[in-house]
């Protein structure tokens, strides 16, 4: 189960940091404020619509963030039991 959990974290961080990943999120983000900014301040259907992309965009970026905390964790849980069983 450890090691599932610091497989998925070592992917996630992979992902997450990945120059392509990390440029889409800056764009998505700035296409998200650019319209904020330029939305008309009585549309607030509009208002509330670009509000919740960019709460999700935090969302989606915290998702990988946990699963990478979850791993590191679990890294050091499994690594003091590594040492106990490696061959010297």
């Amino acid at each position: 189960m450890s090691e599932d959990k610091i497989r998925d974290a070592q992917q996630a961080e992979y992902i997450l940091t990945h120059p392509l990943t990390a440029q889409a999120f800056a764009d998505i983000e700035k296409s998200l404020n650019d319209a904020l900014t330029n939305v008309n301040e009585k549309d607030l259907d509009q208002i509330k619509n670009l509000v919740l992309m960019k709460k999700l965009l935090r969302r989606f970026r915290l998702a990988f963030e946990t699963h990478i905390t979850t791993g590191k964790l679990a890294e050091k849980e499994l690594l003091p039991r590594r040492s106990l069983f490696s061959v010297r």
